[in-house]
């Protein structure tokens, strides 16, 4: 932040990503999730976490068990 607190910014595309970021959070803010919604996107990230747990297990057995 510089002395009149506005953030700096790389250049110009950084500038419009971040405030395309901003956007998207107020447009998010005033449509919240519906619990449906919440429980499609917890089951997604579960799946997501299974499956990348399981990559590293199966990295691991290879590595250090010479599988």
């Amino acid at each position: 932040m510089d002395k009149n607190n506005h953030p700096k910014y790389l250049n110009e595309f950084h500038r419009e990503q971040m405030e395309q970021g901003l956007k998207q959070i107020a447009a998010w803010a005033k449509k919240p999730l519906t619990f449906e919604q919440k429980r499609e996107q917890q089951k997604m990230l579960d799946e997501q976490r299974a499956k990348r747990e399981a990559s590293e297990k199966n990295l691991f057995a290879i590595y250090f068990c010479g599988l």
